[in-house]
């Protein structure tokens, strides 16, 4: 249900449209999407096969996805679109707190390239892109987590 809720989030946020998303952010969606499509075509073969195809599709299911360097490197990369949102997302808040503090009133006073409007439109860009990074972060988890379950059950049926 958790995965569900975080493939309506970013459902959502990619409809808003362009830009919304970093170009990055979106392909990483997208290949997740396609592991899913694969993983529940990978399902219902198992299912539907014989008992001596079994533990043949067992292992073409375990075996699926990505290889344990690629997890890696999309890891990594991930970890760095996150660090930099939330580094950009710190830097409009700091904006945000220094316009309050010098107790500028007037919302469309452009100070340090932005108005108030911007400034805060922004910052709630930064922070939805923070959160979808999140979201890709569990829902991989969720699918790794899954895989193991699902080797447990089989283990235990044996």
């Amino acid at each position: 249900l958790a995965v569900e809720y975080f493939h309506g989030y970013l459902k959502r946020l990619e409809n808003l449209g362009e830009g919304m998303l970093l170009p990055d952010t979106i392909k990483d969606y997208h290949m997740l999407l396609d592991l899913e499509d694969e993983r529940q075509e990978i399902d219902s073969e198992k299912y539907n096969c014989t008992s001596s195809n079994d533990s043949n599709n067992i292992q073409r299911f375990n075996n699926t996805g990505l290889s344990p360097a690629q997890t890696r490197q999309l890891k990594i990369q991930r970890y760095q679109r996150k660090k930099s949102t939330s580094q950009t997302l710190s830097h409009l808040q700091s904006l945000l707190h220094r316009r309050t503090r010098l107790q500028i009133e007037d919302p469309g006073e452009i100070m340090d390239g932005y108005d108030y409007e911007s400034l805060l439109r922004n910052s709630r860009i930064e922070t939805l892109r923070e959160c979808a990074e999140e979201a890709l972060e569990e829902m991989q988890s969720s699918r790794g987590e899954l895989e193991m379950l699902e080797m447990a059950l089989t283990m235990e049926s044996r």
